[in-house]
């Protein structure tokens, strides 16, 4: 992404995760939503992306790391 330092670049990433879901590329969205976690701790999308981590995880069928997305996104 060529605007990092923006006032909506976590809003960005977060819909890139989003789109990415919606198009069921659910590693692609999950790498999306682990950014918005990482790249911008302060964000209120930031439980939210650590949740549709979790759901796209548990389509994928890898439970174990959903659960530890929605223990992240609950605390």
């Amino acid at each position: 992404m060529n605007y990092a330092k923006s006032d909506v670049a976590d809003d960005a990433r977060y819909w890139m995760g989003w789109s990415m879901y919606q198009l069921k590329k659910y590693k692609v969205a999950i790498a999306n939503f682990q950014k918005v976690a990482a790249d911008y701790p302060e964000t209120t999308l930031k439980g939210d992306a650590l949740f549709r981590a979790g759901v796209c995880n548990a389509l994928l069928g890898n439970d174990k790391a959903a659960i530890e997305f929605y223990e992240k996104a609950a605390a």
